[in-house]
This record gives C-alpha cells, structure tokens and sequence, in this order.
C-alpha cells in the first residue's frame, strides 16, 4: 500500500472519532452534567450577589462540547417568584468540573467582543 493511500485510509479512520470527540449536545435537565453547569453559574453570580446561590435558571441555550462551552440563561428566585436580568457565559472545563470562563456584557455600552453573540461566536458558530 502506498503512502497516499494510507494517508486516506487513516484519514477516513480517524475523522470521525475527532469528530465525535469535540461533539457539540445540551445535557439534559436533572443531568449531572447540567447541574455542574448551574452551579458553576450560581458560583460565579455569588461573587456579586451572595443570594445567587440560591438561583434557579431557565436555560435559553446551553451548548457544551467536551471543554467549552456556552449558556444563556434567565436567573429567577428559588420559589419563582422573582424574575432578573438574563445571564449569558462562555464555559470551560477545568479539572473535570465545568467553571465560568467569561460572563457576556448584558449592559447597553459594552466593550468590543463581550457581547453575548461575539462571545458565543468564538466558542463555536453553533453555539448561536
């Protein structure tokens, strides 16, 4: 077998299996995975609100591959009464555990590439 032909046959093996590595899905609700990601969130809010950690949010977007990922988010209070302003966060793993990489400017003058859709933009063109 000649060198082209290995290259294919070994390109055509392995695409695929990157492919599924960096698969882009939204981890179900009550998944461990989801609940890791809620709670990266409440953690991050916490250091401007100490009552974030009680927050429960309705997800808009949640888009993760296997160590980025993105979610936009409307925070609401434990009993759901209460309703806030919505949060959006690009997200990385660290450590096996989902942290906050960057919360999205939600303000009308924000400063040039943290708005939500520029944000989410350099995460993955899915991701929108």
């Amino acid at each position: 077998m000649n060198a082209t032909l290995k290259t294919i046959v070994a390109m055509l093996v392995l695409f695929p299996l990157l492919v599924i590595a960096q698969a882009w899905h939204e981890p179900r609700p009550g998944s461990t995975e989801r609940a890791q990601v809620m709670s990266a969130l409440r953690s991050e809010l916490s250091q401007y609100d100490p009552d974030a950690e009680k927050l429960r949010f309705v997800v808009r977007e949640l888009c993760l591959s296997d160590t980025t990922g993105w979610i936009e988010a409307d925070p609401q209070s434990a009993e759901g009464e209460n309703r806030y302003e919505p949060v959006s966060a690009s997200l990385r793993k660290r450590h096996g555990n989902w942290v906050v990489d960057r919360l999205a400017c939600s303000e009308e003058a924000c400063d040039a590439g943290t708005t939500p859709g520029e944000i989410s933009r350099k995460i993955h063109p899915a991701c929108m």
